[in-house]
């Protein structure tokens, strides 16, 4: 930003640099966060040097990142249970349940609220109404699926193998169910539940936002091989198993954030969002 300035016969000019952070966590929510098995919570400072396992990554790559939970619950607002690994800090507005030495920052509990990003569905999905050229899809999607611009579904849709987006916009006004992991870049908005078997096998050019109204579900195949690379964002709450989530994951509902054997790392998401 620049800004010039006259007085007189006075003139003077500013530049000021605005940058915006990252998104600092990898699990927000407002509901409580648990784990159970393996949960690595780390920072990713560039995916496209990720190798698709953070053991191997260097270490001028590694970045901390957080959990946070808006959740009240005096006792287990976080509660992460054996085999978890914290590469940042854990906090919450109610109690926190973890091993001190599972933890690289500071265990936080009783703060403050933290304010989490909020994002307009319905808005989106009136806005998607109004394009042009857009594909209307059936029920059910035998195989593989790509969207190369916007394609839409009034109702409930199964995909019956993986889902690739070539920088297009998907959108569901019903539940979305998705058999073979999803790859590419873009948006999903669905306006009811989310599940995602198995995943997909790391690419480090991926980069999708999928936002649900309802539960999204992330049901992997083993949390080394399968990925979703992207921000997970759900307006009721999030469950993931045997996955990597290189990215973000946000509940905005009392519903939280539940994890099985997961690797959630942050990493910088840059979309350009298509409305």
């Amino acid at each position: 930003i620049i800004g010039t300035g006259i007085c007189g016969e006075a003139r003077r000019t500013v530049e000021a640099v605005y940058h915006v952070p990252p998104f600092p966590s990898a699990l927000a929510s407002e509901g409580p966060v648990h784990s159970s098995g393996a949960l690595l919570v780390a920072g990713v400072r560039d995916p496209s040097h990720f190798p698709g396992r953070y053991e191997n990554l260097p270490a001028r790559d590694k970045t901390p990142s957080h959990v946070f939970s808006n959740s009240r619950d005096p006792h287990e607002a976080v509660l992460l249970g054996p085999g978890a690994r914290i590469q940042g800090n854990v906090g919450a507005v109610g109690g926190v349940q973890v091993t001190r030495s599972d933890v690289m920052g500071e265990v936080q509990p009783f703060s403050p609220p933290q304010a989490l990003p909020r994002i307009d569905m319905d808005a989106i999905f009136a806005r998607l109404d109004q394009q042009v050229g857009k594909t209307s899809l059936g029920p059910d999607v035998s195989g593989d699926y790509s969207v190369e611009w916007n394609a839409q579904r009034d109702g409930n849709l199964h995909i019956h193998g993986s889902l690739t987006l070539h920088q297009g916009v998907l959108s569901v006004k019903g539940n979305l169910e998705v058999d073979g992991g999803i790859t590419g870049e873009g948006l999903i908005y669905v306006g009811g539940r989310t599940l995602i078997h198995r995943g997909a096998n790391f690419r480090s050019s991926d980069q999708v936002a999928l936002m649900s109204k309802q539960r999204i579900e992330l049901d992997g195949a083993g949390q080394n091989d399968y990925f979703f690379q992207g921000m997970v964002y759900s307006e009721q709450e999030v469950v993931a198993r045997q996955i990597t989530v290189l990215g973000a994951c946000i509940a905005r509902g009392v519903g939280g954030l539940s994890f099985d054997n997961v690797n959630a790392l942050n990493a910088p998401v840059a979309l350009s969002r298509i409305e």
